[in-house]
């Protein structure tokens, strides 16, 4: 299938801008492109299926960038076949030694490995480790990335890599 590259906007609703501030995230996933950008106001974001993503254009700053982030860490979990040897062959390599396991906490976690700029609050982490302050979070971003990629490592030997990344997590942010 041959696939456009970059950003394919599918609503007329999203602002240009919001293309240029998606494609700016881009910049983290070299392995992407040819992917469609969806409206949505019912939620930040939300992976719609197949090679698409829908963002509510509503949202600012870098809360911005990780909810697109997240929703293209979704869009690889489920289409790893697709861009798994394009990704090696990236500076984010180390993120393709394993395959990346399906799931909300496990995509926040492939997501903000990626890199530092891409944290931010993720509704699901916060919930879990009682934390709901965005400013924790970016204020820790370079830290917390750091957490993420051991927590990658982790995985390559024990399963329990979540509960070790949600606990230091927790820790770091009290």
């Amino acid at each position: 299938m041959n696939e456009p590259k970059g950003v394919v906007l599918r609503s007329r609703r999203i602002p240009k801008e919001v293309v240029k501030r998606i494609e700016g995230v881009l910049k983290f996933f070299p392995e992407l492109s040819g992917f469609y950008v969806y409206y949505t106001s019912t939620h930040f974001g939300k992976y719609v299926g197949g090679w698409k993503i829908a963002i509510n254009p509503k949202l600012r700053g870098r809360f911005f960038n990780y909810v697109v982030a997240h929703e293209l860490t979704h869009l690889i979990q489920y289409n790893q076949e697709r861009v798994r040897e394009k990704g090696r062959r990236t500076k984010y390599s180390f993120l393709y030694e394993q395959k990346i396991p399906k799931g909300e906490l496990q995509c926040d976690i492939w997501c903000y490995a990626r890199d530092e700029r891409l944290v931010s609050i993720s509704p699901y982490l916060a919930r879990k480790i009682g934390v709901s302050e965005r400013r924790k979070f970016e204020e820790r971003s370079e830290e917390i990335c750091n957490l993420a990629r051991e927590a990658i490592e982790l995985r390559k030997k024990k399963r329990t890599y979540i509960a070790w990344f949600t606990k230091e997590l927790k820790i770091l942010l009290d």
